[in-house]
């Protein structure tokens, strides 16, 4: 239907292009609030479609359905002022509905059902939710509804009722709530009932500033201040990177105010051959995020470098970290933006051949070990004011198409990430840095027996003194264990064990440094990290522990 209004006197035109309405009165009534049309400074027209579900009103509080009879609607706030939906109507007129909704409190018991499926279900486990309930609201179109919110409580009576919730004066602070269901939440896996895993390989869900390529372990590169460091059998080497920073900043591509945000360091480091593979953030926005990648690579140990080419229609910025492929290939992934909203569009990847010294497309393919579960592009945190959100992404048909599995595992948003740990060629584990999996702390593993179509949550033993919500670092080591890297010292969980131990032999750390949490990286039977000081511009140094010095003290 449509409603127009006169203004008593002409008046500034709202700045606002949508005005309130409200179905039963203003306030307390069905509230609209749609795009509205000025014909004049003193005349509006808008339209509203009457509701065919009931509603929920208050002062006084009530359910009312729409069937035949008068209903007042009033408007609010045609001029934005403090207040202004509290208030009563600035005008009102009556319409007549000539029948009944299918859909009315009449017709359904109690208004209001709320129904979920399994009835049983392990933490980390999803649920269906399907049900009805009275419309509090509706969108600015007047046709989809505003979500609503679900809420559990412990030992809650089952009601089929509409409830109304007065937390304070005025309608605006009266809370809706509709429909109850039983869900029965079953005990999670422990570590201890999982018996001894061995990780086949694992994939991290974000860029490392150190790694090393599996065709030659004995290798390890890590991105310092104005160079890559090589630590091999015949000791370290230093690849300068300073000509990779003047071929940034000459780069008319990337904008302006990029060329004074890129960070001292690289952030993501790969090798091949003789090959050195480097990947920049930067902050296109001056101080402020969203993060940025880019990527440059070396064949003359630094002394110059070239932009590693982004696929058509792909800009250098779309660069979303190194992958190590079959025989230790060196592959840069793009991130493609998404086609359609909730589609997985699988990144797009640049190989490059060490015999020809050229890059060319692949496809992007599943992990060398495990199931076919791996992480789409990724791009470095600011744990300022921007988290970064990784995507889990999965295949069926080894590769050929790529979906977001179900459950809490599509996405991972925190200051860093998460690992796969592959156990066999259809189970994985993903262990949380930091809260990537869940904000409680409690449940900071993820456990897929079936390809990775359906994931559960894994009860840790808590560290000692944790508290709920703390935040973990925790690591999968060659041998089956888990390290926690959170506290010093570590903590390490032995393959189905049930209690932590303290590490025993971790190097001291200088005074005046810290680990960078984003470095930790399992190389081969050890486990490798960067040391870096508080001030801008401070060394880099690496330490690594071999996988049998990582024992329980005493």
């Amino acid at each position: 239907m449509t409603l127009t209004g006169t203004l008593r006197r002409p008046q500034r035109v709202n700045e606002s292009p949508l005005v309130s309405f409200c179905w039963g009165g203003c306030p307390g009534g069905l509230h609209y609030s749609v795009p509205a049309q000025w014909l004049s400074a003193g005349t509006f027209r808008a339209s509203i479609t009457a509701p065919a579900a009931p509603w929920a009103e208050t002062a006084p509080d009530r359910v009312s359905s729409p069937v035949p009879g008068d209903y007042v609607i009033g408007v609010q706030c045609v001029e934005l002022t403090r207040a202004c939906g509290l208030g009563r109507a600035e005008g009102e007129a009556v319409v007549h509905l000539r029948s009944a909704a299918a859909y009315t409190c009449r017709s359904v018991p109690g208004c209001a059902r709320l129904g979920v499926s399994p009835a049983v279900a392990s933490p980390g486990g999803v649920v269906r939710l399907t049900g009805y309930a009275p419309l509090t609201a509706t969108s600015t179109q007047g046709e989809q509804l505003i979500g609503g919110f679900v809420e559990g409580e412990r030992g809650g009576n089952l009601s089929a009722a509409v409830r109304f919730s007065n937390r304070a004066q005025g309608s605006l602070t009266v809370e809706v709530s509709a429909g109850d269901a039983a869900l029965r939440v079953a005990p999670a896996p422990t570590w201890a009932n999982l018996g001894r895993l061995k990780p086949l390989g694992q994939v991290a869900g974000e860029e490392q500033p150190i790694s090393s390529n599996p065709a030659d372990p004995s290798l390890v590169a890590w991105c310092a201040n104005g160079s890559v460091e090589l630590e091999g059998p015949g000791g370290t080497t230093e690849v300068p990177t300073k000509a990779a920073t003047a071929v940034l900043l000459a780069d008319r591509a990337l904008p302006s105010i990029a060329r004074q945000q890129f960070r001292p360091g690289c952030a993501t480091v790969a090798v091949e051959g003789g090959a050195v593979f480097v990947g920049y953030a930067y902050g296109p926005e001056l101080g402020a995020p969203p993060v940025d990648n880019v990527a440059l690579y070396s064949t003359d140990t630094g002394r110059s470098w070239s932009l590693v080419p982004a696929p058509p229609g792909l800009s250098p910025s779309a660069f979303g970290g190194f992958r190590y492929g079959p025989a230790g290939a060196v592959d840069a992934v793009f991130a493609r933006p998404a086609r359609a909203p909730g589609k997985v569009d699988a990144p797009e990847i640049e190989q490059y051949s060490s015999a020809t010294g050229s890059w060319a497309a692949s496809p992007f393919a599943c992990p060398v070990a495990g199931p076919c579960v791996t992480w789409g592009a990724t791009t470095v945190p600011d744990c300022g004011m921007d988290m970064s959100i990784t995507q889990v992404v999965l295949s069926s048909d080894d590769g050929g198409h790529w979906a977001s599995p179900p459950g809490d595992l599509g996405f991972a948003e925190t200051c860093w990430s998460a690992t796969i740990v592959a156990l066999s060629p259809g189970s994985a584990l993903v262990l949380a840095v930091d809260d990537a999996i869940n904000a409680s702390g409690l449940y900071p593993a993820l456990l897929a027996t079936d390809g990775g179509r359906r994931w559960q949550q894994v009860s840790l033993p808590a560290l000692p003194g944790q508290v709920p919500g703390a935040q973990e670092s925790l690591f999968a080591l060659p041998d089956g264990a888990i390290v926690s890297t959170s506290t010093q010292p570590w903590d390490l969980l032995e393959p189905a064990a049930n209690h932590w131990c303290t590490v025993g032999a971790v190097p001291a750390q200088p005074k005046g440094t810290f680990a960078i949490p984003s470095s930790y990286a399992v190389i081969g039977s050890s486990l490798w990290w960067l040391v870096s000081g508080l001030s801008s511009g401070s060394s880099v140094r690496a330490y690594s522990l071999a996988d049998s010095d990582l024992a329980c003290r005493g």
